[in-house]
């Protein structure tokens, strides 16, 4: 017998994985704007500070008040970045998503696992009611009549699971399988 997980509908993780991906995909474009305007506000605080520094007798560039180079600007960004709230508080968001969409995605796997594990063990069930009515599998030489021999036994061995099923319900014991709550996820 399979272990007894009980994860949630395929079709409710799907659903809540998608709405994750459009807040994922909304926040990163919000995210694109805020970091945009807090570099803009970086510039202007740099400007105002060199102008500051030159009493106004200078004109300053925009492009070089972050620094001198191209790397010293990109360490001066990186510093505003980290010390801008508003940029800060979305790019927290979109890591908090990011992390959603990934334990979602992890869900949607192990509820995978769990209905193969449950559509193996049916097959496995099946094949042993068919190997215990005697009835061959498929083979070159089978006959017609052994393909109806092997049909009529399955939708018996089948139906006797569902009297299994009602058996049980009707004394209160719980059936040995019980299909999940997703009823379009039972494999037969």
């Amino acid at each position: 017998m399979a272990t007894e997980r009980q994860p949630r509908p395929i079709s409710s993780v799907r659903r809540d994985l998608v709405a994750a991906r459009i807040a994922l995909r909304n926040a990163s474009d919000e995210l694109a704007s805020a970091r945009a305007a807090a570099e803009q506000r970086a510039i202007d605080a740099a400007v105002a500070t060199a102008r500051a520094g030159a009493n106004g007798k200078k004109e300053v560039d925009p492009e070089k008040a972050l620094g001198a180079n191209e790397r010293a600007r990109e360490r001066a960004l990186t510093l505003a970045l980290a010390d801008d709230r508003d940029y800060q508080a979305v790019r927290l968001r979109v890591r908090g998503l990011e992390e959603a969409v990934d334990l979602l995605e992890a869900e949607l796997e192990d509820a995978r696992d769990v209905r193969r594990e449950r559509e193996w063990e049916i097959r496995a069930r099946l094949a042993d009611a068919l190997d215990n009515r005697g009835v061959q599998s498929d083979h070159a030489e089978a006959s017609p009549e052994d393909d109806v021999a092997f049909d009529d036994a399955a939708e018996e061995a089948v139906v006797e699971e569902a009297g299994e099923l009602v058996r049980a319900i009707l004394q209160s014991e719980e059936p040995d399988y019980w299909p999940g709550d997703d009823e379009s996820e039972i494999p037969f």
